[in-house]
């Protein structure tokens, strides 16, 4: 079952974005009421280059709102909202156990907070030399390429093959 990505008010900067990383729907819909009886597997909150105004939304949210739900950052644009317990943690650990591969043996890399449950909960926790939110202080590694240039050969080159050398 593929997903489906609903847009509200977008801005033209956020058009230019999404256009070849998502497609959407656009919809001028007053409230969420339309997707009630929809399972949703995450909410996000857009200001471009906003991320103070983003940061202070969800400090300032009312603590009934919070309830059954996380919240985290990412692409320095986005305030996301997740079932609690859902977060690319929990993907990870429960894609190495229905492939039997042990967590240790994981490999995980991020570059904002969205990643953060992830890259801890890997055996071998990357950060692109981009990265946002302070996640470098929980990444195993950090490195000197970005997503955009070649962070995987250099995860090939500095930790897998390496490791496969021991």
């Amino acid at each position: 079952m593929s997903g489906k990505f609903w847009a509200w008010k977008l801005q033209p900067e956020e058009v230019s974005y999404l256009e070849g990383h998502m497609g959407y729907e656009l919809t001028d819909e007053p409230s969420l009421d339309f997707l009630a009886d929809v399972p949703i597997a995450k909410v996000l909150y857009c200001i471009p280059d906003g991320m103070d105004q983003l940061r202070a939304i969800q400090k300032d949210m009312p603590a009934e709102l919070k309830s059954g739900i996380s919240t985290t950052f990412s692409s320095g644009r986005y305030l996301e909202f997740n079932p609690e317990g859902v977060c690319k943690g929990a993907g990870l650990r429960q894609l190495a156990e229905l492939l039997g591969i042990d967590l240790a043996d994981t490999i995980a890399v991020g570059d904002a907070a969205n990643d953060a449950s992830m890259v801890e909960a890997a055996g071998v926790g990357v950060c692109v030399a981009n990265a946002q939110d302070g996640l470098d202080q929980v990444a195993d590694y950090q490195a000197a390429s970005t997503n955009d240039d070649g962070v995987l050969k250099e995860i090939l080159e500095k930790i897998v093959q390496p490791a496969a050398e021991a």
